[in-house]
């Protein structure tokens, strides 16, 4: 599977201005709305574990579907994945070469901009098979955190009771389909909640998609019944090999440019700029992903004379000096029970 994107963008001294604000704002209060007490959901069972149910979506602006079948009926589905918690989870979802593991259509995706650690505008086209178009879509995530009272926050804790990603389509002229045969799809409804749980963590995922065009009714019927059950994908490949590693960044100390995950080694590359000291962390799954722990095998950039790196707790402690403020640095480093001449440098390709 490929994730090919363009080359990356010089690292610059902030994050972009946030963007597509209404876009983001609407599909937050909807998200909100549909997971709210007065929602009426018809339940349609279990199916591996996950609970399915449909509904009859608000109507909001712009959603007039075109003639014939090319918008999905909403859907609500939920499982409990046990052994994990919110932030976890949000970054086997912020990770596309992770993402590709429970979601395996997605042919490409790849950040346009990032607004934030955990905010960023995408491109993303998902394949049917040789024998149907594509479709890409061109949106906004956006992650929202809450604390033990509910009140949103700025950043995740390790220990977040319960994080939103919502997903927005925008219209971008400056982002075509990458050829002449994909379709642009859109997101009418999307977004997922996690929330902590005595055992583990409550995945609630809200969908439906906008095909752009008529399927086909076998298709139709297939993402009918695959896309409420992504949410079991992703519990089985937790279970599997755990979660990548996600960093928090709570003083705001870097600007992320990227950061990489290759699933078949495990080795990662952060590149970032640091825009003042203090400390970050880059926390690892030690109970399935590196179990023997994790060893680095590049150190470089202008800044990295002033970082100090430490192991704490079994994860990553990085603590930037006032030297490397305005400086960037990369950092490599993989799974130690990888042989050194059998892994190959992680692929940039696939950051999300």
């Amino acid at each position: 599977m490929s994730n090919g994107k363009p080359s990356q963008a010089s690292i610059a001294q902030v994050y972009n201005p946030v963007e597509f604000q209404a876009e983001v704002n609407l599909a937050a209060s909807a998200f909100e709305n549909l997971l709210g007490p007065n929602m009426q959901w018809k339940d349609f069972g279990e199916t591996d574990g996950v609970r399915v149910f449909r509904g009859t979506p608000p109507v909001l602006p712009g959603r007039d579907a075109v003639p014939g079948r090319s918008v999905l009926p909403l859907s609500k589905s939920e499982v409990e994945i046990p052994d994990s918690n919110p932030v976890e989870l949000l970054a086997c979802l912020h990770q596309t070469s992770y993402r590709c593991l429970f979601q395996p259509r997605i042919r490409t995706a790849y950040y346009l901009r990032r607004f934030g650690m955990f905010h960023n505008q995408f491109y993303a086209v998902l394949a049917f098979g040789q024998d149907f178009q594509a479709r890409d879509f061109v949106g906004v995530q956006y992650a929202r955190f809450f604390d033990e009272q509910g009140n949103e926050i700025g950043h995740p804790k390790q220990d977040s009771p319960r994080i939103d990603l919502i997903f927005a389509s925008v219209d971008d002229a400056k982002v075509p389909p990458m050829d002449g045969n994909i379709v642009r799809a859109r997101y009418w409804h999307a977004g997922l909640r996690f929330t902590k749980t005595e055992k583990g963590t409550l995945v609630q995922y809200i969908s439906q998609i906008d095909y752009g065009k008529p399927i086909p009714a076998y298709i139709y019927k297939v993402m009918w019944l695959e896309v409420p059950l992504t949410i079991g994908r992703l519990k089985e490949a937790h279970r599997l090999i755990g979660f990548p590693p996600y960093v928090l960044d709570p003083t705001y100390t870097i600007v992320m440019q990227l950061q990489s995950f290759d699933v078949d080694t495990r080795a990662v590359s952060i590149s970032a700029l640091v825009v003042r000291a203090g400390i970050f962390t880059i926390v690892l799954d030690s109970k399935r992903m590196y179990k023997e722990g994790v060893f680095f095998s590049d150190r470089s950039g202008p800044a990295i004379k002033s970082i100090e790196i430490e192991e704490k707790d079994g994860n990553i402690q990085v603590k930037t000096k006032e030297s490397a403020v305005g400086h960037a640095f990369e950092l490599i480093f993989r799974a130690c029970d990888q042989e050194v001449a059998e892994v190959d440098q992680p692929d940039d390709t696939k950051d999300w």
